[in-house]
């Protein structure tokens, strides 16, 4: 059923007018994901009156201007999203009036709306069946960087278990003359080059037991701050060892992370890159971002996904 074009240009009109350290916001779904959500429906469909199941497809378009999150991830949290709420009013006056699923969905993509969370960094996509894979990227004395750790990747790794296949990297750069530099100074990157060496030689685990000893007793101590080799100990690996692979190794075990950096385009701390294809920037705790996390994990899903 054709709808007068004036209908459209009010609908439209009405909705227009409805951190981290960084040296150097988050379109709804991706075309190829439409295009997906698009085949799945009966090619007799195409030109059939609307029904009501197109409103959860247009919840999984639309991204709230609030929060930056799904219209559906919205709804999951319990989230503000007024604007959302208006589209699904007006979604059901168009199912009401005959549109049809293909008109009700073109419209709602050229609606203005929010930046999903997660977005696209140019690289293809690596996901493994029931796996996350999550690249951290941070800068040992960014205050964010570290905050990350805590409310954003230690939760994952509770809530997501053997879902999660994590690995933190350090933004630096490299001068013409190849000395590396990091935006917080040499001590930065001595750090940046010992937590390298750490997850390199021992392990991600026993970089992420020293990073929290870190963030306590070092970062986060301002009365009394511990030297770097008290966590070293704390977590049972000689300090003399680090040292050794500080002097020795750590610039060459660098490249990697500079690499990686350019890679994901990942210059701010911190920066999650998931899947190998959508980048998270800040240190936004996980609940906040558990959906958007979540609907990056291929099938089956852990069963955090599926509790609030």
């Amino acid at each position: 059923m054709k709808k007068p074009f004036s209908w459209i240009l009010i609908l439209l009109t009405a909705m227009i007018l409805s951190a981290g350290c960084n040296k150097s916001k988050p379109p709804g779904k991706t075309a190829e994901k439409a295009k997906a959500t698009d085949k799945a429906k009966p090619a007799d469909q195409a030109g059939a009156p609307a029904d009501a199941s197109v409103l959860d497809e247009v919840k999984d378009i639309y991204v709230c201007k609030q929060n930056s999150m799904y219209l559906s991830e919205s709804e999951e949290a319990g989230a503000i999203c007024p604007d959302g709420a208006k589209v699904l009013e007006w979604v059901k006056k168009m199912i009401d009036q005959g549109w049809t699923r293909d008109d009700i969905l073109e419209l709602v993509r050229n609606l203005q709306m929010g930046r999903p969370l997660a977005q696209e960094n140019g690289q293809p996509e690596c996901a493994q069946q029931g796996v996350l894979k999550a690249e951290g990227f941070i800068m040992s004395y960014c205050p964010y960087g570290v905050q990350w750790v805590s409310s954003t990747l230690d939760p994952m790794i509770n809530n997501l278990g053997a879902a999660l296949d994590y690995k933190p990297y350090f933004i630096m750069q490299k001068g013409a003359d190849g000395k590396l530099t990091a935006m917080h100074g040499q001590k930065e990157v001595d750090e940046n080059l010992r937590m390298i060496c750490i997850r390199d030689k021992w392990s991600v685990q026993k970089w992420l037991e020293y990073t929290r000893c870190f963030s306590a007793e070092i970062f986060n101590n301002r009365e009394a701050p511990k030297d770097w080799t008290f966590c070293a100990k704390q977590v049972g690996i000689d300090p003399a060892a680090v040292n050794a692979c500080f002097k020795t190794e750590a610039a060459s075990l660098a490249e990697k992370d500079l690499q990686l950096v350019m890679k994901y385009n990942a210059g701010a701390s911190p920066t999650a890159v998931y899947n190998c294809h959508k980048n998270i920037v800040g240190a936004i705790p996980f609940q906040n971002i558990k959906g958007a996390v979540c609907r990056l994990i291929p099938d089956p899903k852990p069963e955090a996904c599926s509790r609030s």
